[in-house]
């Protein structure tokens, strides 16, 4: 995540639209922005009101960063909302950024719609940055082990190869290096041990 928005800040970007963010804790996005530039506005959208409420809690008075409850899939209603209308201008260049939140979207909820709906919506010269995972046998193990240990359900995850997220990604414009791990993603030092088989999937799109 702090990869993307560095890019991004580099590519003119100053206003992030952060979906399925959870609780922005530290080096969350707008930590990440300010410190490159103050003046990046920040919106964090999560339908869980407890992460909503702690998520308001640390952002605090700050009028750069709001807090929005919403479900992420309903891009009219997350556009419109006052919040969005009064951080992220049109007339300036907005990133959507989606790290590891379409895993929570099913094929059902047919999310290369809603990815289309927001490009539609945003219009040309914005960006969407993703990391989804991927399936991975070790990664599966992990939450298997996990649920038995601690007697916790992992909630449903859609785990997608690079064809699936490409296929999600059709009305936009794929940038360099495409779809590739996270850690071969512009990496910014050493990479990861074996970083082709790193369990994550990242690209950077823009929408036209």
């Amino acid at each position: 995540m702090r990869r993307a928005v560095r890019y991004l800040i580099r590519l003119g970007v100053r206003q992030f639209l952060d979906l399925g963010s959870g609780i922005p804790t530290a080096g969350h996005v707008h930590h990440t922005a300010h410190a490159v530039d103050p003046g990046c506005r920040v919106v964090y959208v999560d339908s869980d009101p407890v992460a909503v409420d702690d998520g308001r809690a640390l952002v605090g008075q700050d009028e750069r960063v709001a807090m929005l409850q919403a479900d992420f899939r309903q891009a009219d209603d997350v556009l419109s909302a006052p919040d969005c209308r009064a951080l992220l201008h049109p007339d300036q260049p907005t990133a959507v950024l989606l790290i590891d939140s379409l895993p929570y979207v099913s094929d059902a909820d047919h999310p290369e719609q809603i990815l289309t709906t927001y490009r539609r919506m945003l219009g040309p010269g914005n960006y969407l940055a993703l990391s989804h995972g991927c399936p991975d046998d070790e990664l599966a193990a992990g939450f298997a082990r996990f649920e038995r240990l601690f007697g916790i359900p992992i909630p449903p995850l859609v785990l997608r190869d690079a064809d699936q997220i490409a296929g999600l990604l059709t009305a936009f414009e794929l940038l360099e290096p495409n779809i590739v791990t996270v850690p071969q993603w512009h990496p910014d030092g050493d990479l990861h041990a074996h970083p082709e088989k790193f369990p994550g999937l990242a690209a950077l799109a823009r929408t036209g």
